[in-house]
């Protein structure tokens, strides 16, 4: 929903380069506090956290379909073509990648991660801990808005225009990407790194299928395989790396 609705603001506000930059801030700002309004009502209130987000979901391709009824608007060619542009050698997609990196590095060892680790692996041992787990909800929220805002920027950068709809067809994509990727989805194991993989692994399944032409359909399919896949697996390791530790006691 944060990234259907930061599509149509960019792509019915980018009107030249100073209401480009500032408009991106705009953005960025709204997914920070899209974020920790999620955050908020499951923290704060106890909200479920699936209830909240499918209805924030739901507001926000609601608006998002207000600003823009259908795709279209249109972005400066300057900032669409930013991507495929270059810097010493290296394309700026990949300087965007490193730089994420250099990002999650210095964010993993941050007493923020640790927290959100600890809740993801036992909340209840985490608030005996001292952890303040609602403030620590809202934080991990807003960040989640904050890279949703930016994934809208980079689709636009693609896209050189909006769409209402666009986050709709993300959802089963991203979800599969984090658990290939090798996050555990009862939390407290999981990363950036894995998550790219797994990103990556989509977009060659895609790509194979583009290749043997076969329906595109197909590729919808074969995403949620491999999120079953890696469902399975993952909970085959998880039941093995008990075994292992009751065998060790």
């Amino acid at each position: 929903g944060i990234l259907s609705l930061s599509t149509t603001i960019a792509a019915t506000h980018f009107t030249n380069d100073g209401a480009m930059v500032v408009w991106s801030l705009v953005i960025l700002a709204f997914g920070i506090a899209a974020g920790a309004i999620n955050g908020l009502l499951i923290g704060r209130f106890g909200l479920q956290p699936f209830i909240v987000t499918l209805a924030t979901w739901s507001i926000y391709d609601g608006i998002a379909l207000y600003v823009l009824p259908v795709e279209g608007g249109q972005v400066p060619l300057g900032f669409a073509n930013w991507i495929n542009n270059s810097a010493s050698g290296l394309p700026n997609a990949i300087w965007a990648l490193i730089v994420m990196v250099v990002i999650w590095l210095w964010f993993k060892r941050t007493r923020t991660a640790r927290q959100i680790y600890a809740i993801g692996s036992d909340r209840e041992g985490a608030r005996i801990a001292g952890v303040s787990i609602d403030r620590t909800l809202v934080v991990t929220y807003a960040i989640s808005g904050f890279c949703a805002a930016a994934a809208a920027l980079f689709y636009v950068m693609l896209t050189a225009s909006g769409d209402p709809t666009s986050g709709d067809s993300l959802i089963l994509p991203s979800v599969a990407a984090v658990v290939i990727g090798g996050t555990n989805l009862f939390g407290g194991k999981g990363g950036f790194v894995g998550t790219v993989a797994g990103a990556l692994t989509l977009t060659l399944l895609g790509n194979v299928i583009f290749v043997f032409n076969l329906p595109s359909y197909w590729t919808v399919v074969a995403d949620g395989l491999l999120l079953i896949l890696a469902v399975l697996m993952g909970g085959g390791l998880q039941q093995l790396q008990l075994r292992r530790m009751r065998r060790r006691q």
